[in-house]
């Protein structure tokens, strides 16, 4: 397999970055906006004992998924397309925060389990559109790891999740397969 050199295609054929970040340093900036949220989610202390509290939790982890969404879209994208290590550097280094996230998004899972039913119920009643929401991270709090074992995930998250990465760029990279068997 060959790559056509980036300039011989078509521009309407190329990935416009700047709808997700309009250059680099704004990723960066979003960057450090995920971390300080992620150090935000962490400090968070439980128990949740108003709505107003719950809100804000959600909030939190609805602001880690869209920025953590648009910052590995925008890495992964970016790497394909240009030869700038700092490209690479950039996913590499939302890959290493990815542990840290979902160790938070486990902190999370401890607090919603611990949330007085009637409290969630009246936060349903107050905010019905975050309803189906709330209930579905309650299920799923229930599925989660430690803050123990999620730490410990997190320390090793490079080697966990190579496999995926592997298999990832095998299928979507112009990969020549070895002829040597």
């Amino acid at each position: 397999m060959s790559d056509i050199p980036r300039s011989a295609v078509d521009s309407s054929f190329k990935f416009d970055l700047s709808h997700i970040f309009a250059e680099p340093d704004d990723w960066e900036r979003s960057y450090q906006s995920l971390t300080d949220t992620i150090e935000s989610i962490t400090a968070f202390e439980g128990p949740i004992e108003s709505t107003d509290a719950l809100e804000s939790l959600i909030e939190l982890v609805l602001e880690s998924f869209a920025t953590g969404g648009r910052l590995e879209l925008y890495a992964a994208l970016r790497q394909k397309i240009t030869d700038d290590p700092a490209a690479t550097e950039r996913l590499e280094r939302y890959r290493s925060i990815e542990g840290d996230l979902e160790a938070a998004l486990s902190h999370v899972d401890q607090l919603l389990q611990a949330i007085r039913p009637e409290l969630l119920d009246q936060f349903i009643e107050q905010r019905p559109a975050l309803a189906s929401y709330v209930q579905n991270l309650r299920a799923q709090a229930s599925h989660r790891r430690s803050r123990a074992e999620e730490a410990l995930l997190a320390s090793v998250d490079s080697a966990r999740t190579a496999p995926n990465r592997i298999i990832r760029s095998i299928k979507n990279d112009a990969f020549e397969p070895p002829h040597d068997y």
